[in-house]
Parts: structure tokens; C-alpha cells; sequence
């Protein structure tokens, strides 16, 4: 007889790390942390409703394209720089006077008007840095380029809110963790409810879950710890399962990765799982070639399938969409000057998108100066906005956490955009 394994089935498109030494690394630290998750946690934990927002952090890997998806319709410098790419001013999405969206955004376009979608244009690190690797790193711990902090503001920001018992209290839907958990006790990362079990027949499985609980019982040690709290995370997703947690009709999700692993994480919010925080990554956006235009290419079609998983996403959370706050980022933005490939180069502005219930929607945020040459840095857009500010007003009025800032986000000084009605 074969000795069970935890198992999942399908891959998230591949960080741009994922098959490097670093990738490696990354990857056995995310499974040792998925296993080692919640020695704390109560095989029978069943979670009340949470005192703050659940939090969704969508990580756009490679470096979305800010200028394009939502694009500065009036000024004169944005075509004359983007002349094979820029997105026709009668193609856009009317936003606001300086503002238009990317057709392929267009499913986002009911929640912007329901004022619960908004935008930061021009955030980012301002150390700067055009290394995947390094700035992914500083937009998930939380902390300048030059930090030797190695655990996630989620993280922090979890362990200051203090232990739950919630088997499924931070989920990671993907290969690997996001590093934005990194150092979370109970984070779980998986790839498929469906697929996350002990890989043995339905008749020999009760048998071997039991066997596996007697041979970790009386030991203090943490791999006794972790392999009865990886059972309870079992039996927690067993019973997301259920019907009364199934996808709503009216929930249209895209048939890819994105749409199912959204998917995924409306049944761990609707579910009796404590949850509190949940990461989704996306690959692809690193567009230096064939970027496309507004009808078609890379960028269209990466937007069209993220502007429907997230339309998705809203209608299958229901009446939970007034607690979740969800945060769209990548780790920079794009060069303004399209390069002779069709494409763009790393720069440094960008954009996120903040979505939800409580959002003060329906504005681009930043304090948006133009394209002028004056104004850019070395060609790029210009950081106006720490991206850190962006979360930590999420963190103070909605999580529940404003006290705790200093230990999540160490060395900022807080700058609030008006982002967000408190809870």
C-alpha cells in the first residue's frame, strides 16, 4: 500500500521566479510553512464572524502595464509616446475628466459606478528598484528594498491581531506562499479545495487519518503539531464542500486558473472557517513584446480575464462583499515610451485597484501631475504614493489593526488617501 501524500491538482500561471534557485528556495519554504501551519489550531474550530474585513490581495506578477489599463485619455504626451499601444481616447471607458478605462476592464465597470472600485495611479515604491525579484519582495513584506525583514505585512499584521484558531484563518491559493504570509503560523496555501487531501481511497482514508493523528498524539514536538493541525485543515476544507457553499448561478467566473482560484476562496469566505486573509497570484504581465492593442494581445486578454474573475468574485461573496476589501497590485508599472518590440520596459509608478464593500470609490487617487517630460522620472511615471500607505489605511480602518501599524509596516510614517470608510 502506497503511504498518502496531501495533494492538489491544477498550477497558477508561474511566477517569473518560479523555476529559478530563488523559485526553488521559495517553493519548499512555502510547503514546510503550508504544513507547519496553525500548530495552535483546534481540529474542530469553527469561526464566528470576523471583527474586520476580510482581506484579498491579488498579486499581478511581472509588472502590469498602469498607463494602459487605465490611461490618461486627454493627454496630448500619452499617444504621442505609446504610438503602435496607446488605447484610443473613443476605446476608453469614460472614469473621470483625465481618466479612461481599458475595454478590457470593462466587467469592473458596474462596481465603479456603484462606488466600490477605486484606483491609485502612480504608486509604488519610492526607493524604486526594476528587479522582479527585489520588488516583488518589498511590496510583500512590506518594507524598502533594502530591508532585511523577511516576513509579510499580512503576516504581521495577522500575528498582532492575535491567534484565532481558525484552521483556515490565511489562505494562499497557488504553488507556492505568498511571501506576503510568509511567517503567519496558520497559513495554509493550496491549489484546489477539490484536490487538497490525503491522495488514498474514500474507504481507506478515515483509517489513515486516524493512524496519522494516534502516531502525532503525546509529542510536543512541532512536527507533531503540524501534522495534526494539516488534518484539521483537511477536514476544514472537506467541509467547504458542502452544498450550501457552492458557487452562486449568477457567479460567471473565466475558465482559467485566476477564475477558479477565486472561486476557491468564495467558498473558504462563505464557509465557517474563520477567514480572514486570502492571496491569489497571477503570471504573464511582464508585456516587453506584443504588449497588443485594445482589442487584442497579451494585455487585453490579462485584463479581460482579471476584470471577470473579479466581477465574478463580487457576485458569488453576496451580502459578504460589504466585509471584504480586496487588493489589486503589482510589483511596478511600465516605461511611458513604448519600446521598438511593441511592448514596454520595467519602470516604476504604477497602479492598484482597491475593490469592496466599504470602499470610497468611483475616484482615481494619487495626485495624477501628467506626462510631461518635467514631471517623469528618467522616463517612467513618478512614485506619488507609497504603496505601504495604501495598505495600512486598509489595515487601520477595516481590519481592525490601526494600533499596530509600527509592527506592520516598520518605519512608515502613515499618509492616508481617504481610501476607505472605517469600519
Amino acid at each position: 500500500m502506497n503511504s498518502p501524500t496531501v495533494t492538489e491538482e491544477f498550477l497558477l500561471d508561474q511566477r517569473p521566479d518560479a523555476m529559478s534557485r530563488r523559485g526553488l528556495l521559495k517553493r519548499s519554504g512555502g510547503v514546510a510553512l503550508a504544513v507547519a501551519a496553525g500548530s495552535m489550531v483546534s481540529p474542530t474550530a469553527a469561526a464566528a464572524a470576523p471583527a474586520s474585513d476580510r482581506f484579498v490581495q491579488i498579486f499581478l506578477r511581472g509588472g502590469m502595464d498602469a498607463l494602459n489599463a487605465v490611461a490618461p485619455a486627454g493627454d496630448p504626451a500619452y499617444a504621442a509616446a505609446r504610438p503602435g499601444i496607446a488605447v484610443p481616447m473613443g476605446a476608453l471607458l469614460p472614469l473621470d475628466s483625465t481618466f479612461g478605462l481599458h475595454p478590457s476592464l470593462g466587467a469592473l465597470a458596474p462596481l465603479w459606478q456603484a462606488g466600490q472600485l477605486a484606483f491609485v495611479h502612480s504608486v509604488g515604491n519610492p526607493q524604486g528598484d526594476r528587479s522582479h525579484f527585489e520588488a516583488q519582495d518589498a511590496v510583500e513584506c512590506g518594507t524598502p528594498v533594502s530591508s532585511a525583514v523577511r516576513t509579510g505585512w499580512l503576516a504581521r499584521h495577522l500575528t498582532a491581531r492575535g491567534q484565532t484558531g481558525a484552521a483556515l484563518r490565511a489562505v494562499g491559493i497557488g504553488e507556492t506562499q505568498n511571501m506576503t504570509l510568509a511567517g503567519q503560523r496558520n497559513a495554509v496555501t493550496l491549489r484546489s479545495l477539490n484536490n487538497f487531501r490525503v491522495q488514498v481511497g474514500d474507504k481507506d482514508r478515515v483509517a489513515y487519518e486516524r493512524a496519522i493523528r494516534l502516531m502525532h498524539s503525546g509529542f510536543s514536538h512541532q512536527i507533531a503539531g503540524s501534522g495534526t493541525a494539516t488534518l484539521s485543515a483537511l477536514g476544514e476544507v472537506r467541509g467547504l464542500l458542502a452544498p450550501e457553499f457552492a458557487t452562486s448561478p449568477q457567479a460567471a467566473y473565466p475558465d482559467s486558473n485566476f477564475g477558479k482560484a477565486l472561486r476557491n476562496l468564495a467558498q473558504c469566505a462563505k464557509g465557517p472557517v474563520g477567514l480572514e486573509a486570502g492571496t491569489v497570484d497571477i503570471g504573464g504581465w511582464d508585456h516587453h513584446t506584443g504588449l497588443g492593442n485594445h482589442t487584442d494581445g497579451q494585455l487585453a486578454r490579462k485584463l479581460t480575464d482579471l476584470a471577470a474573475g473579479l466581477a465574478a468574485f463580487r457576485t458569488d461573496l453576496g451580502d459578504l462583499w460589504a466585509t471584504t476589501t480586496v487588493v489589486v497590485v503589482s510589483e511596478f508599472g511600465r516605461r511611458v515610451e513604448e519600446n521598438g518590440d511593441g511592448g514596454v520596459d520595467h519602470g516604476h509608478g504604477g497602479l492598484m485597484m482597491v475593490l469592496g464593500g466599504g470602499v470610497r470609490g468611483g475616484k482615481v487617487y494619487g495626485g495624477w501631475r501628467g506626462l510631461a517630460t518635467s514631471v517623469l522620472d528618467r522616463g517612467d511615471l513618478p512614485v506619488l504614493t507609497d504603496w505601504r500607505n495604501v495598505y495600512a489605511e486598509i489595515v487601520a480602518s477595516r481590519l481592525g489593526n490601526g494600533n499596530a501599524l509600527g509592527a506592520v509596516f516598520p518605519g512608515l510614517k502613515p499618509s492616508f488617501l481617504g481610501l476607505v470608510n472605517p469600519r
